[in-house]
C-alpha cells in the first residue's frame, strides 16, 4: 500500500488516493514506511483542503457540461490570445506536461493571455477526479468538464486534421480565430513562446 501512495503522487495517478491514505492509516499506524507516506502525501492532502473553495487564480467555468462548442469557449475570451490545453486525468503525459505550466504561465504574466483547460473524462465521478486534479497541480486558468456536446464538436474539428489525442493544444488569436489545434506543448519552451508571441 505504501508503494501504491507513493507511486500514486510521484506520477500525479489520484484516483482512490484519498481512500488508500486512511485506509492505510488505519490498518498500519506502526508502518516503518508512514513517515515517508505522510511526506508525500501532504502536498495532496493540502490541496484537497485548498479545493474546497477556488483558489487564486483557478477559475471553474460555471455550467460547463453543457458548453456547447469550442466556439463558444473561445467567445468568453474576446480580445486576447488564448492557450487551451486538452487533457484528462487518465492520461499520464497531460500530467507530465503541467510540470512546465509555471515557466509558460510566468513569460506570459500581465501579456493577454488566456489559460483555458478542457477535460475530457471517463471515470465513474468525473468531477472529483477532475477538481483533484486541478487543485493538486495548482493549475491556474480557466476550467471546462467537457460533456458529450463538447466533446462531439472538439472530435470534429479534428477530424478534419487527424485524430484527437492527448495531450492536444489549441492556440486561438486576439479575434477569435483558431490559429492551430496542434501548438506546442509546453514542455517545448521556446517554440511555444514564439507561437504565443507571434499572436500579441
Amino acid at each position: 500500500m505504501a508503494s501504491f501512495l507513493i507511486n500514486g503522487i510521484d506520477q500525479g495517478d489520484l484516483e482512490y488516493q484519498q481512500e488508500a491514505y486512511l485506509d492505510f492509516v488505519k490498518r498500519f499506524p506502526e508502518s516503518t514506511y508512514m513517515q515517508r507516506v505522510q511526506v508525500k502525501m501532504k502536498p495532496f492532502l493540502a490541496s484537497l483542503a485548498e479545493m474546497k473553495s477556488e483558489s487564486e487564480g483557478i477559475r471553474f467555468v460555471p455550467d460547463s457540461l453543457t458548453i456547447p462548442t469550442l466556439d463558444s469557449v473561445i467567445a468568453r475570451h474576446q480580445g486576447r490570445v488564448i492557450f487551451i490545453d486538452m487533457w484528462g486525468t487518465w492520461c499520464g503525459p497531460c500530467r507530465q506536461e503541467f510540470a512546465f505550466n509555471q515557466a509558460l504561465k510566468d513569460r506570459f504574466k500581465d501579456k493577454p493571455v488566456d489559460f483555458a483547460y478542457i477535460a475530457v473524462e471517463h471515470r465513474p465521478d468525473p468531477e472529483k477526479s477532475w477538481r483533484e486534479m486541478i487543485a493538486f497541480y495548482h493549475l491556474i486558468g480557466y476550467h471546462i468538464l467537457a460533456g458529450e456536446e463538447l466533446r462531439e464538436d472538439l472530435r470534429k474539428i479534428y477530424a478534419q486534421q487527424g485524430n484527437l489525442i492527448f495531450p492536444s493544444y489549441i492556440l486561438v488569436d486576439k479575434s477569435g480565430k483558431i490559429v492551430t489545434i496542434h501548438a506546442k506543448r509546453p514542455s517545448d519552451r521556446e517554440a511555444l513562446y514564439k507561437q504565443i508571441e507571434q499572436l500579441l
